[in-house]
């Protein structure tokens, strides 16, 4: 038993002490990098939910006929390594609890992810292992009508010693049937870094 206390109490004073580790606000200007970081993917995010809440756009959609929508391609043209699923997980939240949207996972593009359940959970029929009466029957997925799309982008620029980084980020949706833009909004994030800071 006083072997386990110890070894707890080193363990605790190993966390506790390892790289003097602390939190933060996720709203602090004190650690600012030249890069894309979480308080950019907020602003992006927040700024393009604004503009999409007050579209006309989204004002026609009902809650009782809310629009299924796709995550389509989401293109990262900068120098920085992007979980581009990250960067849309937050829109994809707001819009499903916003009640005027359902997002499918039967299909996606690389901004989204697909349910692999979904496709196996059809590879039980005709299977006499299972039970038909269970196993989902054809033409129950639901198609979607809008798909969700977006652009994140990077411009540099040297001024004196320094240098500038433009960042913009593109969203918008379309109507799958007609092919038609439906909503767009462009953020645009600037920053100035010392010579010496890379972006990457």
């Amino acid at each position: 038993m006083k072997q386990v206390v110890l070894s707890l109490i080193v363990a605790l004073g190993f966390f506790g002490c390892a790289g003097g580790a602390r939190y933060i606000s996720t709203n602090s200007q004190e650690y600012v990098s030249a890069g894309l970081d979480l308080n950019d993917l907020k602003k992006a995010t927040q700024e393009s939910l604004e503009s999409l809440y007050k579209s006309r756009f989204f004002q026609k959609i009902s809650f009782e006929q809310p629009k299924t929508i796709a995550v389509s391609d989401f293109i990262n043209d900068t120098t920085i390594k992007l979980d581009m699923e990250q960067i849309t997980a937050r829109i994809v939240e707001e819009l499903q609890n916003s009640g005027k949207f359902r997002i499918t996972r039967a299909m996606s593009g690389s901004g989204g992810s697909t349910d692999s359940m979904i496709a196996q959970s059809r590879t039980a029929r005709d299977n006499e292992e299972f039970n038909q009466e269970t196993v989902i029957e054809k033409g129950e997925l639901v198609g979607a009508s809008l798909s969700l799309t977006g652009k994140v982008g990077q411009r540099i620029t040297s001024i004196g010693g320094d240098q500038r980084v433009d960042y913009f980020f593109k969203i918008e949706i379309n109507d799958l049937k007609s092919g038609l833009l439906q909503w767009s909004r462009t953020i645009d994030i600037s920053k100035i870094s010392s010579g010496k800071s890379s972006v990457w």
